[in-house]
């Protein structure tokens, strides 16, 4: 019977330095990608808000009874829409712009008298992808 040689020396000190200096350079990386996680995730939850809404601002008054005015400014050029209802299952949606473009102004007409009217703003990039205001709610 052959006798193998180990394959590795476990009692040379030499295998002993070698072994910790792997560790070491395993521990090392592991704490640089933990760090990098951490920072990506940090970095989203700061700034995240920022770049997920297209809407600078959205104004809207009840002009009639039962008409509204809605102004919207976009960061970037995009067509938007309307959606409304009398609760948040929206039944109607109406266009504001269908050309891309970053101020946009529409008229909402038909809303039922002394009803509450609930609404959000949809905006659409150069891609198709939608974007999703908060509700806003009209007495």
């Amino acid at each position: 019977m052959r006798n193998n040689p180990p394959l590795f020396n476990s009692g040379s000190p030499e295998w002993i330095s070698l072994e910790i200096v792997k560790l070491k350079t395993h521990t090392v990386s592991l704490f640089i990608f933990v760090f990098v996680v951490i920072g990506v995730l940090l970095g989203y939850y700061l700034v995240g808000g920022i770049f997920s809404s297209p809407f600078t601002k959205i104004t809207y008054a009840q002009t009639k009874n039962t008409e509204m005015q809605v102004n919207v400014e976009t960061k970037f050029p995009a067509r938007t829409a309307i959606e409304y209802g009398t609760s948040s299952a929206y039944v109607n949606s109406i266009p504001i712009t269908n050309t891309f473009k970053k101020t946009h102004s529409g008229q909402v007409a038909g809303l039922l008298p002394g009803a509450d009217h609930t609404f959000r703003i949809v905006a659409y990039d150069s891609a198709g992808r939608a974007y999703y205001s908060d509700f806003y709610e009209v007495k």
